[in-house]
């Protein structure tokens, strides 16, 4: 179970090595990709193998993601003031991240707070980029074959997914079920990840196969 989020997100980056063109702005994911793996195999090392705390290489990656997802959708989406409430709302959101780290619940605890901001806003500017799709996009085309569709469709359902995971965790921390408690968050997490990734590997195939795909 603890191997398939590495095993997905090698999955994803080697769809995006393979199909994602060099004028495309899908390239910016082989690096962040690759920061995503090594993030997760040291988690993954320090948390299995060696038996002490990875909370915080989450800390750092959350933020990152974020600002790396919402990069990609406002680079896709066309309404301009559109475009500007996703990138204001992502500035916006730094300071809660850096206030949680700081004050709330600190550098090296589970960021459940963040986690959930995070999960909420990404949820949000999907669900902008499909409204804008629909309303101001040139394209007339059946939208599963649009390699955005399936980024946003990955994203809108592991972020979704974690949201009320982060509340359930919240919940059973609060309560103490102790049994259950991590059983049920890697089980969760790695459905999570086999459905953001291989959506991702979706899109990056589908990038190949439009060469007007290219900004």
């Amino acid at each position: 179970m603890q191997f398939i989020p590495i095993i997905s997100e090698s999955v994803a980056l080697l769809a995006a090595i393979l199909f994602c063109g060099q004028k495309n702005i899908f390239k910016y994911f082989i690096p962040f990709l690759v920061y995503t793996l090594l993030n997760e195999s040291v988690a993954f090392y320090m948390g299995y193998i060696m038996r002490t705390k990875n909370y915080f290489l989450y800390t750092i990656y959350v933020p990152i993601s974020f600002c790396f997802y919402s990069f990609i959708i406002s680079a896709k989406v066309i309404n301009i003031k559109l475009v500007k409430f996703v990138r204001a709302t992502t500035y916006f959101c730094f300071p809660f991240f850096l206030w949680n780290i700081l004050f709330i619940q600190g550098f090296n605890s589970f960021n459940t707070y963040s986690n959930t901001l995070v999960s909420l806003v990404l949820i949000l500017f999907s669900l902008i980029y499909l409204f804008d799709y629909l309303n101001y996009s040139q394209e007339k085309s059946n939208p599963i074959t649009e390699p955005m569709f399936w980024i946003v469709a990955g994203l809108l359902f592991f972020y979704f997914g974690g949201m009320i995971l982060n509340i359930l965790y919240n919940y059973s921390v609060q309560q103490e079920f102790k049994i259950n408690e991590k059983k049920m968050y890697s089980f969760v997490f790695a459905f999570l990840n086999i459905l953001l990734y291989g959506c991702l590997s979706i899109a990056f195939y589908l990038c190949c196969k439009r060469t007007k795909y290219i900004y």
